[in-house]
């Protein structure tokens, strides 16, 4: 294993350790403790660390090490504003190409499996994960296909905030019919997206896709407030990282 794989390995380790919430948020955490929960020498543990300080998860307190960043609600919606803006980019670039015969395929065949599944409803747990995937392959293929490497990084980067990847969408197991109409509104959303690709409109796509993101941010700010159960929120992939209370909350208490 090279150095370079052993870091990778290390931080990704690391990165899951946080999302599952094994340190909490405000926690300091030292080399010694991050080396022995992954198994590897203090020396990647610091790297790893230093790697997470740079994705924004750890924030470097001076003599003190590092602590674990906790994220608001509109932080988390202000990272996915941020990452529509660079789908919005995508969609124009792609729009201004033109899709190739294998692309248009490649988004048709995603449309027309997320729109079955809106058919068949998203009241099983298989539907909804399969939607996310679907819903995780649409963004980030629009991504790669519009073909600029910065693009690709930048998203990169910003979708490894918690609760900000297109995978991650917030579903009320309680009332699992409860998003449906949400999720019915991006199917409509992405059909008119590829449609201005298609059509070559590039403004019109970028627009549609920036209008897309925002309603994806605002959706997911109110399910997480609607979510009393706490243990629900711990269970998504960075979770345990995201504080619900406000700041009315906090001088109420």
């Amino acid at each position: 294993m090279t150095k370079q794989t052993g870091l990778d390995k290390a931080t990704q380790s690391l990165r899951e350790s946080l999302f599952s919430g094994a340190f909490h948020p405000e926690e300091r955490v030292g080399e010694h403790a991050v080396a022995e929960r992954l198994g590897v020498s203090r020396t990647l543990a610091r790297l790893a660390m230093g790697a997470l300080e740079r994705e924004g998860l750890l924030l470097r307190s001076p003599r003190r090490g590092f602590t674990v960043r906790s994220f608001s609600i509109d932080e988390i919606v202000g990272a996915i504003e941020i990452r529509g803006e660079l789908e919005a980019i995508a969609a124009r670039k792609l729009a201004e190409a033109g899709f190739t015969e294998e692309q248009d395929r490649y988004f048709a065949g995603l449309l027309e499996e997320s729109a079955a599944i809106l058919r068949a409803g998203t009241v099983t747990l298989d539907n909804r994960q399969r939607w996310t995937e679907l819903n995780e392959e649409l963004h980030s293929g629009m991504i790669r296909e519009a073909g600029v490497t910065a693009l690709r990084e930048a998203f990169v980067q910003v979708v490894r905030l918690p609760l900000v990847a297109p995978r991650v969408i917030v579903f009320d197991t309680g009332d699992p019919e409860y998003s449906r109409p949400q999720l019915e509104t991006a199917q409509r959303d992405h059909q008119r997206i590829l449609d201005a690709i298609r059509a070559r409109q590039g403004t019109r796509a970028a627009e549609l896709m920036r209008d897309h993101s925002l309603r994806s941010g605002e959706n997911k700010k109110l399910n997480l407030k609607r979510m009393q159960d706490s243990a629900t929120l711990r269970s998504l992939p960075g979770g345990p990282l995201i504080s619900l209370s406000t700041p009315e909350d906090e001088s109420c208490s």
